[in-house]
Order: structure tokens, then sequence, then C-alpha cells
């Protein structure tokens, strides 16, 4: 049982704040009679899971592959322009420098 809020003095300044927030709301007569009981919050078990490891892996590579995909489109793309001079026509029809 891990009673590091007992150890690390949080305990007692939550107890110190709780009996203060009693005493203005309620008086004194309702903090005297609390009782402080400390238990473990409960929490279920950890379980090993296998598709955390494998994305781990897995993600950088298939990130990497969608920029190989993706940069030789937009590459093929600038040079069309290029050749095709759509930037200085663009900028012709409409009067706006790119």
């Amino acid at each position: 049982m891990c009673l590091g809020y007992y150890f690390e003095g949080f305990l007692a300044i939550q107890r110190t704040v709780d009996l203060s927030i009693m005493y203005e709301l309620g008086g004194m007569s309702s903090a005297q009679d609390i009782d402080v009981q400390l238990k473990n919050f409960p929490y279920p078990p950890y379980h090993n899971d296998n598709f955390i490891i494998v994305i781990q892996l897995q993600l950088p590579f298939i990130i990497m592959l969608s920029f190989i995909v993706t940069a030789p489109v937009i590459c093929k793309d600038v040079v069309l322009e290029k050749e095709k001079k759509l930037k200085v026509g663009l900028s012709s029809v409409y009067g706006f420098n790119l």
C-alpha cells in the first residue's frame, strides 16, 4: 500500500484546508468529530498492450512513406507550372505579382 500523500505532507495540508472550510461554513462543532481514513485509489491492473508497441515502430515509417508519395507529386506540379508559365499568366490576368 502506497501512502505517498501521508509521507509527503499533502494529507496535513488537505486536512487543514478541509477543517478551515468546515469551520467557516458550519462552525467548530462540525469540524471536531470528523475521522480521517486513508486508502489507495482503486485502479484497474496494468495491461501490456502490444498495439502501442506496433504503432511506436510503424508510425514514423508510415509518415515517411506519406511524404515520399506527396513530395514527387508536388515537385511535378511545380515543374509543370514553370514549364507552362502559369505564374506569369496569373500575374498578368489578375494584376498581382506572386
